[in-house]
């Protein structure tokens, strides 16, 4: 600790030792130079000290703000920025501190820079700071953008800008530089500003929209990529319509422009839920993370939970625009989403849709009742709106899908309702991702009939549903003589949800042909199936085919049921390795019944461990299992096993290979 008196020399020197070693600066007042005792300063300057005269002070303010620029004793906080729809974290905003033990505020350095001609020195110390920062932190940044703090009229020279360039040019596509508008700029350096981020890649923002110099010229003028709208206008948004409608004004006019809006200053659940009616895109602000010296990943769980409410909200009140086909081939389905279409409605014999794998269109697509249609996708991206299904079949619709390149629906996937059917064909690949309370890939809700589903593509379907109750391909119930057939190609299925059927149906007599194809079940629930349904009759034949099947939760069945059931299971020329982990397992068969299992000339491999495993049969031992020429290993870990679930008499084994081992 360094006492410092007035007017003596080397108090300067003393100075800069005190700055570089960050202790506690103590000060003693000229008033009281007789005293013995100090008055210490640590966190906070004494308002005497900040804002007096140099005669009353020890060490003047200009003095210790300019030793924080000449020794760069900067740091910066980074506050994260907030997807306004999901609630992730877009970016990061640098806030300048002072590295130092006394509380210098940001303002104050930059007077003291305006004042003594040092804002160059402060934009470049900002901008090479901070992307040193980026570069040591890039993996937890990575993705992520940066959001820069720029001077106008202080842009770097041309040599600090090539060094700049050099260091950190390969992270520009992350970088944003804001423009700070207390002056204008010139047109000579609006002219470099805007050749830099053309040929560099980095991008614009716009600072404190809709106060000072930030009006509809500096928007036109700079082209920038984000628009930042003033905390001023945002504070207690939800209370003045003034204020809505002018925002409201800015938004609309920035997303004609391809801008998006960032709102800054959001404090509270009032003016988050206004800002995300009003359609910003980004958010900013104590209410969803407030500045840290650590690297944010994550905001608040019941803050994220409350933008995705607000967002959907939001969406299910803006009116559908819906595109009705008439007798065009093809269309682009980007061009559509440009022009406000939430919906398409098909009743043409053939037609295609032309999509943008980056690019995702906010679509329902709608067939038409009765319509027979041959719709093909190529590379289109669609997102559900409303909670409607991507791709809806008509009532008495017969639709042949074909995929081209890669293809992908989000949220909500294809409902097949009771009267309908679905094939899907074509060498591209799909991947539907659904999620919700009660949702479903191929097919209709937990509690609604469902028509005849059949994929004979040559390429992949990959299917996730993240759902309370959740269906991958299939629905409550099957139409008369409908069912599921895989045929070609490679299917893969994750249900992770509270209760699940990955393929088949919960009740009634779903048909399920898997043939000629790989498929791949990750079965992670509360309650579910894996091939089947939760109860009534089995009528699932396997052949030619080649099966991977994880199971873990509670009560899992992996091909069968874990109720009562009858019909059969049958395996043909095929392999299935089964790996599963729970209290309940039902790995080939189900609780009851007379159910009937064929194995030929296939190999089996089933491994079960959890506290009731039943490997092939009934728990109440009527099934009736016939293996020919087949391999059957069984490994089973389980206070209660039961290997085969059925009389002695009713099981026959005629060639083949049986490996059996039991909590070995």
């Amino acid at each position: 600790m360094f006492r410092l008196r007035p007017n003596k020399a080397g108090d300067n020197d003393k100075l800069v030792s005190w700055i570089e070693s960050g202790e506690d600066l103590c000060v003693v007042k000229k008033s009281d130079a007789k005293k013995s005792e100090l008055d210490c300063v640590g966190a906070e300057l004494i308002s005497d000290f900040v804002g007096g005269s140099t005669d009353d002070a020890v060490i003047p303010e200009d003095e210790i703000i300019k030793e924080i620029i000449a020794r760069n004793r900067l740091r910066y906080a980074f506050q994260p920025i907030v997807d306004a729809s999901t609630g992730e974290v877009f970016g990061y905003e640098a806030l300048m501190r002072a590295d130092v033990g006394i509380n210098v505020s940001p303002m104050t350095i930059l007077d003291y820079a305006t004042r003594k001609k040092k804002l160059y020195d402060i934009e470049k110390l900002t901008i090479f700071n901070t992307m040193e920062f980026f570069e040591k932190n890039k993996e937890l940044m990575e993705g992520k953008k940066i959001f820069i703090n720029s001077i106008p009229g202080y842009q770097l020279n041309k040599k600090d800008y090539a060094e700049f360039l050099e260091k950190y040019g390969s992270y520009f596509k992350d970088v944003v530089l804001e423009i700070t508008e207390n002056t204008e700029f010139k047109d000579k350096e609006l002219s470099v500003l805007l050749d830099r981020s053309s040929s560099a890649g980095f991008e614009l923002a716009i600072d404190d929209y809709g106060t000072g110099y930030s009006n509809t010229s500096s928007l036109l003028s700079y082209l920038p990529t984000y628009l930042k709208i003033d905390r001023l206008l945002i504070s207690n948004i939800h209370e003045d319509n003034k204020k809505q409608h002018f925002v409201k004004s800015i938004i609309e006019f920035a997303d004609n422009y391809g801008v998006r809006t960032l709102a800054e200053g959001v404090e509270n659940a009032a003016e988050l839920q206004m800002v995300i009616d009003l359609g910003v895109d980004l958010i900013q602000g104590f209410y969803t993370a407030k500045p840290s010296y650590d690297i944010i990943t994550e905001i608040d769980e019941d803050i994220k939970a409350e933008i995705i409410t607000a967002s959907v909200k939001g969406n299910n009140t803006e009116p559908r625009k819906v595109y009705a086909v008439n007798g065009e081939p093809e269309l682009p389905i980007m061009r559509l989403s440009l022009e406000k279409y939430t919906g398409i409605l098909i009743g043409s014999e053939e037609f295609t849709l032309v999509g943008n794998t980056r690019y995702s269109a906010e679509m329902s697509i709608k067939i038409k009742d009765g319509t027979k249609c041959r719709l093909t996708l190529r590379d289109v991206f669609v997102e559900s709106i409303q909670a409607l299904p991507c791709i809806e079949l008509g009532i008495g619709s017969e639709v042949t899908l074909v995929l081209e390149g890669y293809s992908r629906l989000n949220k909500y996937g294809i409902m097949v309702p009771e009267s309908s059917k679905l094939i899907i064909e074509g060498d591209g690949n799909l991947q539907i991702r659904s999620m919700g309370v009660s949702s479903y890939a191929i097919g209709n809700m937990w509690k609604s009939s469902v028509g005849d589903i059949t994929w004979r593509g040559t390429g992949s379907l990959d299917i996730l549903v993240e759902a309370e109750e959740g269906i991958g391909i299939g629905g409550g119930r099957f139409g008369d003589g409908c069912g599921v057939n895989l045929l070609a190609g490679i299917v893969r299925i994750e249900p992770a949800c509270g209760k699940a059927i990955a393929i088949g149906a919960v009740d009634g007599d779903p048909m399920i042909l898997i043939s000629d194809c790989k498929l791949q079940l990750d079965v992670k629930v509360e309650k579910g199936i894996g091939i089947g349904c939760l109860e009534g009759t089995q009528n699932t034949r396997i052949k030619r085919a080649n099966l991977n099947i994880l199971c873990a939760g509670n009560t899992i069945g992996a091909i069968g049921t874990i109720e009562e059931a009858e019909g059969s299971i049958s395996v043909e020329n095929s392999e299935i390795s089964m790996l599963s982990n729970g209290q309940q397992l039902y790995l080939i068969g189900g609780k009851a019944g007379d159910l009937s299992i064929v194995f030929l000339d296939s190999f089996i491999d089933i491994r079960g461990e959890g506290n009731s495993v039943l490997a092939i049969g009934t728990k109440d031992m009527k099934a009736g299992i016939n293996s020919r020429q087949t391999v059957c290993n069984v490994k089973l870990a389980s206070g209660t096993p039961l290997v085969y679930g059925a009389a002695s008499e009713n099981i026959t084994f005629w060639g083949g290979l049986q490996r059996v081992s039991v909590n070995e």
